[in-house]
C-alpha cells in the first residue's frame, strides 16, 4: 500500500466497484476488501491475491478482511478454496474476516468455515495467526 500525501491509503486493486488494499503486520499479510465479490469483480479479487503466499520465508500468514463486503459469490467462494490451497502449498496460513450476514451465511452454507479460519475482527485474525493486532 502506498501512502498519498494526506496520509490515505491508496487500495492496492480498485475496479469495477471493487476495491483492495494490502497491509502487512511483520510476516502477516491483511487484505482488505471492500464491495462486493460476484462474476464481475472476482478476477480482480483473484488478481489482487496471486502473489499473497508466493514468498512463504516472508508471509507466514494471510487474512482477508471482507467486512466491507456485502455480497460474496459462487465465484468468490472459489477463490477463497483456490487461495487456502495455493497457500496451504507454501505453509502459509489463511483466515477470513467477516460480518455481513449474506457473506458469513454463504461462507457457512459451503462449510468453508471448516477448512478456512472465520474472524470476527481483523485483531482476532491478527492474534490467532501470533501477531498481537
Amino acid at each position: 500500500m502506498a501512502p498519498r500525501e494526506d496520509g490515505e491509503t491508496v487500495p492496492t486493486v480498485e475496479a469495477d466497484g471493487l476495491l483492495v488494499d494490502r497491509a502487512e503486520h511483520g510476516s502477516v499479510v491483511v487484505y482488505r476488501v471492500a464491495g462486493e465479490i460476484d462474476a464481475l469483480t472476482a478476477p480482480v479479487f483473484d488478481q489482487a491475491l496471486a502473489d499473497a503466499a508466493d514468498v512463504p520465508d516472508a508471509v507466514s500468514h494471510v487474512v482477508l478482511d471482507l467486512s466491507d463486503v456485502p455480497f460474496l459469490s459462487s465465484a468468490g467462494l472459489s477463490i477463497l478454496v483456490d487461495h487456502h490451497g495455493r497457500c496451504a502449498a507454501n505453509g502459509v496460513g489463511l483466515s477470513v474476516v467477516a460480518k455481513q450476514h449474506a457473506v458469513l451465511r454463504s461462507i457457512q452454507i459451503t462449510a468453508l468455515d471448516r477448512i478456512i479460519p472465520l474472524h470476527p475482527t481483523v485483531s482476532d485474525a491478527l492474534t490467532a495467526a501470533g501477531r498481537p493486532g
